[in-house]
């Protein structure tokens, strides 16, 4: 065997350096993951959830290029190890990618550090009349809020009868059959942000990406709780910053502002006030029925079947039977 062979040989089974950086991604999934399930509470388990596996997908993006710049440079292209090595990383990106294609993250619903309180406040429903939940609950076949950590058991509440959500033309925002209704405070709180400068979207156009949130309102229901109500009618809204709001009273109407569709009522509650910044806090609703039947304390549950048909629950507040 001549020295030049056995050096083709060694060059062709030294393992790479770069290669080493994968079992460092390993440990940095794993970390973020346990980071995440043991529900740290605050930004830290948010930024991570968001971000985490983010940065380590884009590390070995950029790992593979230098690997693959560097294979080029120092012949041969292809060894054992750098096959392994190329694949090892690749696979992160591609991973991130193909969940992100499915639902977002790596979670099927966020585990909040709050998802086992239970509120002391007896919320009553926003809407007086019977209440289609589009979106409600705790997983993704019911609600696909879960997996964003402030709307983890967001609603979207609309009005559905004979299976449709609107009358007539369904161009048309006043042909919903939720449109216009009331919104009421479902409960006493303090307002500390009240917005409805925003335009209406039209029907089926999936705008308002500047401001998600379209016309809302933000009321602090308990320290450092704080209730989101949004898509609400322009300049429809009754209340300002720093009003103080009883349960029952009329807060604004339902509209189509922000991202949104079609005409609903989202409403969910959060650890801070600033949206998308926090952990979703679970909430319960009083004093309702469904389906003829009295329920005291429970969070409705929405959901549509493969064909788009609604399959959620319509509740009512008891009190207007």
């Amino acid at each position: 065997m001549t020295e030049q062979t056995t050096q083709s040989l060694i060059s062709k089974n030294k393992i790479d350096k770069w290669i080493f950086v994968i079992p460092i991604l390993v440990i940095l999934t794993v970390l973020f993951h346990v980071i995440i399930i043991s529900r740290p509470g605050g930004l830290a388990g948010v930024m991570i959830y968001y971000l985490g596996q983010l940065v380590v997908s884009f590390v070995a993006f950029i790992f593979l290029l230098v690997a693959i710049i560097g294979s080029f440079k120092k012949r041969p292209f292809f060894s054992i190890w750098r096959i392994v090595g190329f694949i090892g990383l690749l696979f992160f990106p591609i991973s991130y990618l193909y969940k992100a294609d499915q639902s977002g993250f790596f979670f099927d619903a966020y585990p909040s550090s709050h998802d086992n309180e239970i509120s002391e406040i007896e919320f009553r429903l926003p809407l007086d009349t019977a209440i289609s939940v589009a979106w409600g609950g705790d997983n993704t076949k019911v609600n696909y809020h879960v997996t964003s950590p402030d709307q983890r058991w967001a609603y979207d509440l609309m009005v559905i009868e004979n299976g449709k959500s609107y009358k007539g033309d369904s161009t048309k925002l006043e042909n919903y059959f939720c449109y216009g209704l009331p919104v009421i405070a479902p409960s006493s709180g303090k307002i500390v942000k009240a917005f409805d400068a925003d335009s209406n979207m039209q029907i089926g156009d999936f705008g308002g990406i500047e401001n998600p949130l379209g016309n809302h309102i933000i009321i602090e229901v308990a320290p450092n709780i704080f209730m989101f109500i949004c898509h609400l009618k322009p300049n429809s809204v009754k209340v300002n910053k720093g009003d103080t709001v009883e349960a029952g009273q009329e807060l604004a109407m339902v509209g189509n502002s922000g991202h949104t569709s079609e005409p609903h009522l989202h409403i969910h509650m959060q650890d801070t006030k600033v949206f998308s910044m926090g952990e979703g806090i679970p909430l319960y609703f009083h004093h309702y029925v469904v389906n003829g039947k009295y329920v005291d304390k429970g969070i409705p549950m929405g959901g549509f079947d493969d064909n788009g048909n609604f399959t959620g629950q319509i509740v009512k507040n008891v009190k207007q039977q």
